[in-house]
C-alpha cells in the first residue's frame, strides 16, 4: 500500500463497480450518468467515468460469460477529481432513475462518503 504523505492517506481507492437490478434500471443509470459524466474505457482519468463493462466487453458472449458470474447489469466506476456533493448528487439521481425504472418499490439506497 502506498505510504502516508502530506497529501495523501492510504485507503479506499476510486474504482469501483455498481450492480442494478435489471437492465432496464440499468439502461436508466447508465444513460443518466451519460449526460452528467464521461463515459468510456480509460479508468483513471482526473474526471469520472463509468463504463457498462460486462455488456461493452461480452456484448455477443453474453451467455456464456454469466457462467463466471459477469453480469450486463454492472457498470464500473472510476471517480475523478470532481466535488464530493456533485458526484453524490449524480449518483443519487442516477439511483432514483433506476429505481423508477426497475417498477417497483426498491430498497433505500443510502450514498455516504467517509
Amino acid at each position: 500500500m502506498r505510504t502516508t504523505t502530506t497529501d495523501f492517506a492510504p485507503g479506499y481507492g476510486c474504482l469501483f463497480s455498481v450492480e442494478l437490478a435489471s437492465v432496464p434500471a440499468t439502461i436508466a443509470f447508465y444513460d443518466y450518468l451519460s449526460t452528467r459524466i464521461h463515459v468510456g474505457p480509460y479508468l483513471g482519468a482526473h474526471v469520472t467515468l463509468a463504463l457498462a463493462c460486462v455488456k461493452g466487453l461480452y456484448g455477443k458472449q453474453l451467455k456464456d460469460v454469466k457462467a463466471a458470474g459477469l453480469k450486463e447489469t454492472q457498470i464500473r466506476v472510476s471517480v475523478g477529481l470532481e466535488g464530493q456533493s456533485e458526484l453524490l448528487e449524480i449518483f443519487e439521481e442516477a439511483i432514483r432513475r433506476a429505481d423508477e425504472a426497475k417498477g417497483e418499490k426498491a430498497e433505500q439506497v443510502v450514498v455516504s462518503i467517509a
